[in-house]
């Protein structure tokens, strides 16, 4: 009995060591996960899943199956999906597409999906199980479901969503829906991606979040504007749905435009996501049919993809209350940062304003993203792409991606505002002479895979990380071609085996020390590749055949030497690293002993096929590295490098103290001490038997930067100046600290000569600096300077001439007058300004503006025009003239009565004919909204507390002549009526003149009252009414709520007066008429 538990003890701790030999560092072959299953094949994952935002990162591989696998079909398979966490084994919902069946019931290929769970550390290890016979089924939940439908809303007559699209439910949440084909408002619904906002189970457009779409457009100029965007969302050519999974959805949607001269291709996947995360991915492919030139529109040339936001505020129909404009605008640039634009929530341009524009030239860097978002944290939206190296065939075309932003206030009128914002990425237009490229050629082929992301965690910071994360499994999914065919990446992968020599470990140490419990050294390997631990293992000689199946009750010498693979059998220790990519690698060797670590071998290896390498090992030794300024006060941050053949094989930095310590194995080093992309000192170390102590001394010298714009004030933006140097053996870029708005502080500075940059948009501003310098300091001038064209109104609404306006910005101001339009233009630095209009001292008119770029912008002023003045004294003289006649008997009653109404028609003109008048208690706010004729406008004064301010209400074109039409009919009518009276002889003739005179003025009424009714229904409800209302506050992007009255007012009302006197002049006439008959 003793015997056997020897026996048994024996061949547990001989399983135990060799277990420890494979290539990762695991026990798995300690362990099956179920007996019920045949076959397993290790799983390498594409990412690190210790990083934590790889969890729950969607895992989409192609397996090829060792072993027939037996499966029926997408949902009936003897898959499984386990992963070993060094304790016990978790099983993990899984779902299979694309099964490449061998017969009815056995595949050999299939793909795989799977999420990285929760609490994945980077140590766990992960297998697919499989049988090649009957299986039960997983029954796993159903997580994700496409299906096919339609979407009707019409909020406004005429306006109406009408298409068909792929709706996307996730856990019964609608997450996307994708258009098919038909119309969303004013724009092609064909591939376009509509984002829903979170917790959302219908679809529905009070609920889109955010729009995108990777389709292939552009904009001819001699199209009229609103109609000149020629896009491969205008016709359907064909769709389907690939794969309906229970984790994965997978469906496809070719399009061209109407020209057909450019057709997209995009193949689409939702993955399950349990978070605040979601993600679409697309496989892209636009193909240009025909040449095509962009005329003169050189800012929206050859759009590959876009991301759009609105937003839309309603007093009268709630539902019309939906979407953001977010804040901020960041993306990954070509020089390996972020930048940051700052966006408009609510825009105030009519025009599209270009936030970046062609001429920006912003392309997109190594980690290709833009987004929308909130800043720091919160909510972002976000295009992502796998690679900026998109154009796969074109003649003369440059490769890359550049994006363009613009936002445009779409509507303004009482009880309605509407915003809209883009983001937009671009073929490469823009060539190093300054021109643009608007010939896009015919066979221009552009491939890329994408991803519409949105985050409501941590802002752009999420998307940086998405994006490194995409890049990577983007590699391994597999690829969708034309219909349901996949084809597989295929990358090649090779096997390294390390040799140890000299690492001195007590025999079978491993299997002894889990066995007893006590603590023995083993030979233990790392492998390094870019810095990044990628994989490591116990090494040994001999390793186990396969599965641990012993019989301990029938325990013998022969069952035991079956359980080992002796053809794999080596005199040194080994360890062997599978399913590596080409590249260079440090392999570390180490001698552990429970929670002690002694490192005793190194080497770097450049793997370009299967290799096997000797890694000689001698002790491990530590060396101490202190590094101070010519000041004796410590350096932080200094990198202390060894290497070996240009190779680092160990670093680490300098504390607060000045301090590091470095170990590594005994030998011949190169070191280097770098410091902001300096190498300061190099030298041969020889790590031996004793404690190496080194010190370093380095002069480093601070540098003051002072920074004024063309008025001699600190730049109006944030601004982050960048030093650099040639002389840097590290391309770095060193960040001072700001003091105070102006002046930057850069401290530790290496002697060298610098470049001092500041960049903004198309401007660089650039000095050379020697350091030390002898000041200590230097000035700098930040010189953007920027187009503000203002349009000045009087307050219905008219432009004024001759009007003196100021700019102002602390302190220093600018002013000039208006031209015979109206119009001021002012070439002034970036910042923010105060624009004011000033009469005998005092402000008529104010509005701060951010000058960021060329801006353009009205003012609207408390002037009061002439022309109503003159008019109302013409409506005077009119009635008064005919009071004179008419006692001097030189006039009838009825042409009294006649001059009359024209007088009130000439009133009724400048009169406002619909008004809104709403007031707050608190804060103390009033708004009057006037309508008016003669400028054919709407015209709003706000007052909260003692700010102002008058603005223009952005009213549909079609509207505003429709304004003017009436406003000619009640011209018309006065012209007719003031006839009649002339030719009152001609009895037949003037009384015609009346009666169409009279139908004219009932016309312009009851068209105005009409359209004005269609115009309030989608803003108030109605045309006249009292409500609630919140309104924006002048200056501030927060509401307030007023209680509001609104309805037909003055110009209406002194027109009906009109009517009934011309009417009853008629009756007076006819009655004169009878009695002169009897």
């Amino acid at each position: 009995m003793i015997q056997r538990k020897i026996i048994v003890y024996g061949v547990l701790c001989i399983l135990l060591l060799t277990s420890l030999c494979t290539s990762v560092a695991s026990q798995t072959d300690l362990t099956w996960w179920d007996k019920n299953w045949s076959f397993r094949q290790e799983i390498s994952l594409p990412i690190f899943s210790q990083l934590s935002f790889a969890k729950f990162q969607p895992i989409d591989i192609r397996v090829v199956f060792e072993n027939n696998c037996w499966a029926l079909s997408e949902n009936h398979s003897s898959i499984r999906v386990c992963y070993w966490d060094g304790n016990e084994w978790s099983v993990l919902e899984s779902q299979i597409y694309d099964l490449n069946f061998v017969d009815k019931s056995s595949i050999k290929a299939c793909s795989l999906v799977f999420l990285i769970p929760k609490n994945a550390t980077g140590k766990e290890v992960y297998y697919i199980y499989y049988n090649d016979k009957e299986t039960s089924p997983a029954n796993y939940p159903d997580h994700v479901q496409v299906e096919k439908t339609h979407y009707y809303y019409e909020p406004i007559p005429g306006q109406k969503a009408d298409f068909d699209y792929y709706k996307i439910t996730d856990e019964g949440y609608c997450i996307y829906g994708v258009g098919l084909q038909g119309m969303m408002m004013t724009e092609y619904g064909t591939q376009m991606i509509f984002r829903q906002s979170k917790g959302q189970k219908d679809f529905s457009y009070r609920y889109w979040d955010r729009l995108a779409s990777f389709c292939f457009q552009y904009r001819d100029a001699s199209l009229p504007v609103g109609q000149d965007t020629i896009t491969t969302r205008m016709k359907l050519l064909s769709n389907e749905i690939f794969v309906d999974g229970n984790l994965m959805v997978q469906f496809g949607i070719m399009s061209t435009n109407s020209r057909e001269s450019a057709k997209t291709t995009d193949i689409y996947k939702y993955y399950y996501s349990p978070m605040d995360i979601k993600r679409i991915c697309v496989q892209v492919k636009h193909e240009v049919l025909k040449d095509i030139t962009v005329a003169s529109v050189e800012k929206v040339d050859g759009e590959y993809a876009f991301t759009s936001g609105f937003k839309t505020r309603s007093e009268a129909n709630t539902f019309l209350n939906t979407g953001e404009i977010l804040p901020y605008i960041h993306y990954f640039d070509i020089d390996g940062t972020i930048q940051e634009i700052k966006s408009d929530t609510n825009p105030t341009s009519t025009e599209e304003e270009w936030l970046v524009s062609v001429e920006d030239n912003a392309d997109l860097g190594s980690y290709p993203w833009v987004s929308a978002d909130n800043g720091e944290t919160g909510k972002a939206h976000a295009l992502i792409f796998s690679s900026t190296n998109v154009v796969k065939s074109g003649t003369d075309e440059q490769d890359g991606i550049q994006i363009k932003a613009s936002q445009k206030q779409e509507v303004n009128i009482p009880g309605l505002q509407a915003y809209s914002s883009g983001m937009g990425c671009f073929r490469n237009a823009y060539n190093s002479d300054g021109s643009v490229d608007r010939s896009i050629p015919s066979g221009l082929l552009v491939e890329f895979d994408g991803e519409f992301f949105t985050t409501e965690i941590n802002s752009y910071k999420d998307v940086q990380n998405e994006t490194i994360i995409f890049q990577s499994l983007v590699k391994y999914r597999p690829l969708q071609n034309g219909s349901v065919s996949v084809t597989e990446k295929e990358e090649k992968k090779y096997t390294l085996t390390v040799f140890t020599h000299a690492a001195l470990s007590f025999p079978l140490g491993s299997l002894i020390s889990a066995a007893s419990g006590k603590n023995f050294s083993y030979t233990y390997a790392e492998l390094y590749h870019n810095g990044n631990l990628i994989s490591s293992g116990v090494c040994s000689r001999l390793s186990l055949v396969g599965e641990f199946n012993l019989d301990l009750k029938n325990i013998s010498i022969r069952s035991i030497l079956k359980l080992f693979n002796w053809s794999d059998i080596s005199f040194y220790k080994k360890v062997r690293f599978p399913q590596l990519v080409p590249g260079t690698y440090v392999i570390k060797i180490y001698i552990k002993s429970g929670e002690k670590s002694n490192y005793v071998g190194v080497k770097p290896i450049v793997l370009q096929g299967d290799t096997k390498v000797d890694v000689a090992c001698s002790e491990q030794q530590k060396m101490s590295i202190s590094v101070t300024d010519q000041n004796n006060q410590s350096v932080l941050n200094c990198r202390c490098v060894l290497s070996i053949g240009n190779v680092s094989v160990e670093e680490n930095n300098t504390d607060i103290k000045g301090n590091s310590v470095i170990i590594a194995p005994r030998g011949v080093y190169d070191f280097k001490l770098l410091y902001n992309g300096f190498n300061l000192f190099e030298k041969i170390f020889r790590l031996g038997i004793f404690h190496n102590k080194e010190h370093f001394q380095a002069d480093l010298f601070d540098l003051q930067l002072f920074v004024k714009d063309k008025f001699g004030l600190p730049p109006g933006i944030p601004i982050t100046p960048i030093a650099t140097s040639e002389e840097m053996e590290i391309s770095t870029k060193i960040l001072p600290q700001e003091i105070k708005p102006g002046s930057y502080q850069f401290t530790n500075l290496p002697e060298a000569q610098y470049k001092i940059q500041i960049s903004y948009k198309t401007f660089l501003d650039e000095i050379t600096v020697q350091i030390p310098n002898v000041d200590k300091s230097v000035e700098m001038e930040f010189t953007p300077m920027f187009q503000l064209t203002a349009t000045v109104f009087d307050s219905r609404g008219s432009t004024l001439s001759n009007m003196a306006i100021d700019v102002t910005r602390e302190g220093k101001s600018v002013q000039k007058t208006t031209d015979v339009n109206g119009i001021v233009s002012f070439f002034i630095p970036v910042g923010n300004y105060l624009i004011q209009a000033t009469s005998d001292g005092k402000s008529i008119g104010e509005k701060h503006i951010d000058v960021l770029r060329n801006e353009t912008a009205e003012l609207m002023t408390m002037i009061e025009p002439v022309y109503p003045l003159i008019m109302i004294i013409v409506a005077l003289l009119l009635t008064g003239g005919g009071i004179i006649l008419f006692f001097l008997k030189k006039c009838s009653l009825a042409s009294f009565l006649k001059l009359c109404g024209v007088s009130l028609c000439i009133v009724a003109v400048i009169m406002p004919w619909w008004n809104l008048s709403g007031v707050a208690t608190t804060p103390v706010a009033n708004r009057s909204t006037n309508a008016y004729l003669t400028t054919q406008t709407i015209v709003t004064t706000t007052t909260v507390g003692t700010s102002t301010e008058l603005e223009r209400a952005n009213i549909p074109a079609e509207f505003s002549l429709f304004l003017l039409a009436v406003l000619l009919l009640v011209i018309i009518t006065c012209c007719i009526i003031l006839g009649s009276i002339v030719i009152h002889k001609h009895k037949k003739l003037a009384f015609g003149l009346t009666v169409l005179g009279i139908v004219f003025l009932v016309c312009s009424v009851g068209i105005f009252t009409y359209g004005f009714s269609e115009l309030s229904k989608v803003g108030l409800g109605s045309l006249q009414g009292s409500g609630a209302i919140m309104v924006l506050q002048p200056q501030s992007n927060e509401y307030v709520n007023l209680s509001a009255t609104w309805g037909l007012s003055t110009g209406v009302y002194l027109t009906i007066v009109a009517i009934i006197l011309v009417v009853i002049s008629i009756v007076i006439k006819r009655i004169s008429k009878r009695k002169t008959i009897i």
